[in-house]
């Protein structure tokens, strides 16, 4: 009786279901014509206020516009059609509490409920697709609705019955993603893709049982090759970022070891991943090239794609061959941020897979190198980067963030000052060719880029923030720390902060007066606050710690450098005033 009852309400519902969506129908058709009526009395009026309004409006607002919260959206979205879609979910319900209560009363058999869920799922889901033609909302709704429950009811034939072996199932679910699929490439809708991309991947997890590596591996290959191909017809980015993602969850257990794999398994796995990557990567160029743009997808899959390489490098590969396989990688994505940013002009691509380039290369370096060595290592590469960089683009502002690479090994010579054990032979030690090394470099590339700005000036061009200013001011610290090291290696006492204070003093002097004259403020800067730092550390600090004789001989030499100061000073007003009365 229950069971009449239950038919009898569903039928009642689909029925009110129909003759509500027929209403909003036609009553949606009439707003629509009544609007066009008045839209097109009124058009010229309106696209002037239109236009009016949006110079008038701040960029930000307009902007803002199309960042709706998820909240609206979701409010937006039940609105329209709000009976249909609660009467769906109620019909969900309803449904599932029949199904409940007929399986606890054994009303139906495992073979009726199977076939029954097949049934129901694949109704709801054909007749989803071809309403959505009429109806997009509608259509969806049962689309989403029927295919899901086709694939609960695979996941419970496999799992709770034991009807379908695991490829079966597979088989199934994999199916309904594709019907999913094509209806989304069909009516050109980019969720309906979405939706459909997800249920293939989760249909491995339904399966309960594929344990075959090379079966899941192939499968996975299959759903991403056909998402690419799909994000490429279609243009959908946000495609080739889920499947990527989709394939590096399966992909981590057995890359990682979580799941235990044979060698032959493990060498499948392992070009499995490698084929992908580079399907990916090209398929990222060639998508730059064509759109010439590249977006957040686009670095997602930059980002995921040498992630899983290297890490798949790092745990499968042998250690003697890894160094190697990353520096073909990183000269694959080198040439392929060539070849995209010389085709599109785009600096954003060049500075995804360069980057990527030079991550490789730092993994690869420090897997054949150690220690000083290594630093070595660091140091030029990352100064070489940036010049080729920036030849390679003719872009100052590509050169300069490449640039920051000399960040790293600038911290890895920090202990080159710091610690004073690494001094106790003597000057010449390796600490003394490392912050030579370092002060050099970056003295170096601040003074290339100046070159180059300067070049650029004169042909009008505005070079924006000079960030060789910082590369050579921070190079010419490290060469400041090393005269202080220098002379506290080889001078006992205090003569070594005498040498010291003095040196600093001379070159303070040099450059403030080196800018002065040649008009250039960073100079002039540089050796003002250096001679300023010089005074505060002899009143504050060397005063109390000298000994008489240091002190007097240390005090004197430098007031003799600044009372110097006058005389050059004055030298230059008196050129200045000779050329004044010569012209």
């Amino acid at each position: 009786m229950l069971y009449i009852l239950e038919i009898i309400i569903i039928v009642f519902l689909w029925s009110k279901i129909n003759k509500l969506g027929k209403r909003l129908n036609y009553i949606e058709s009439k707003l629509q014509e009544t609007n066009e009526q008045m839209v097109s009395a009124s058009k010229n009026e309106e696209e002037f206020f239109v236009e009016t309004e949006k110079l008038q409006q701040p960029k930000e607002i307009i902007n803002n516009k199309h960042k709706l919260d998820p909240l609206v959206l979701f409010t937006s979205w039940f609105k329209e059609n709000w009976m249909l879609k609660v009467g769906v979910l109620l019909i969900l319900v309803g449904f599932g509490w029949f199904m409940s209560y007929a399986f606890i009363n054994n009303w139906i058999g495992p073979v009726g409920r199977v076939t029954l869920g097949f049934v129901v799922g694949t109704i709801l889901t054909l007749f989803g697709s071809s309403r959505m033609s009429k109806n997009m909302t509608q259509g969806k709704l049962f689309l989403i609705l029927g295919s899901t429950l086709v694939i609960i009811t695979s996941y419970s034939a496999r799992v709770i019955y034991d009807f379908f072996n695991p490829v079966a199932a597979l088989g199934i679910v994999f199916l309904v993603s594709v019907y999913v699929a094509v209806t989304a490439l069909q009516l050109q809708r980019k969720e309906i893709a979405i939706y459909g991309l997800i249920t293939a991947f989760l249909a491995p997890i339904l399966t309960d049982g594929v344990v075959d590596t090379k079966l899941l591996f192939t499968y996975l290959i299959i759903v991403s090759l056909s998402s690419i191909w799909l994000a490429s017809i279609k243009g959908w980015r946000i495609i080739n970022s889920i499947a990527i993602i989709g394939f590096g969850l399966f992909s981590l257990p057995y890359i990682i070891g979580i799941i235990p794999l044979n060698a032959l398994d493990e060498g499948f796995v392992l070009l499995t991943v490698f084929g992908l990557g580079f399907v990916y990567f090209m398929v990222s160029v060639i998508g730059a090239i064509k759109n010439d743009d590249i977006d957040s997808n686009s670095i997602i899959v930059a980002i995921l794609d040498s992630a899983l390489i290297i890490l798949v490098t790092y745990q499968m590969i042998v250690p003697e061959l890894q160094s190697i396989v990353l520096a073909v990688w990183m000269i694959i994505f080198a040439i392929g941020s060539y070849v995209a940013f010389n085709n599109t002009g785009k600096e954003k691509f060049f500075y995804v897979y360069s980057l990527v380039a030079v991550l490789m290369l730092a993994i690869a370096t420090s897997m054949q190198l150690d220690g000083n060595s290594l630093f070595y290592a660091y140091a030029f590469e990352s100064t070489i980067i940036s010049v080729a960089g920036y030849i390679i683009t003719r872009k100052l502002k590509v050169g300069y963030y490449l640039s920051f690479l000399i960040i790293g090994p600038m911290l890895m010579a920090l202990p080159a000052f710091f610690s004073s054990y690494l001094w106790r032979d003597g000057m010449f030690n390796e600490s003394f060719m490392i912050l030579l090394l370092i002060g050099i470099l970056s003295c170096g590339l601040g003074w290339f880029y100046r070159q180059v700005s300067q070049e650029a000036e004169t042909r009008g061009i505005d070079v924006g923030v000079k960030y060789y200013i910082a590369l050579t001011t921070v190079g010419s610290l490290f060469l400041l720390a090393l005269i202080w090291r220098s002379a506290d290696a080889e001078i006992v006492g205090g003569g070594a902060i005498t040498l010291s204070l003095i040196i600093y003093t001379v070159i303070g002097i040099i450059t403030y007066f080196s800018g002065l004259l040649r008009n250039i403020n960073a100079l002039k800067y540089y050796g003002a606050v250096l001679t300023i730092l010089v005074i505060i550390r002899l009143v504050l600090i060397d005063v109390w710690s000298m000994d008489l004789p240091i002190r007097v001989v240390t005090f004197v030499l430098i007031g003799i450098l600044f009372i110097s100061t006058s005389f050059i000073v004055k030298n230059t007003k008196k050129e200045d005033h000779l050329i004044a009365d010569e012209m």
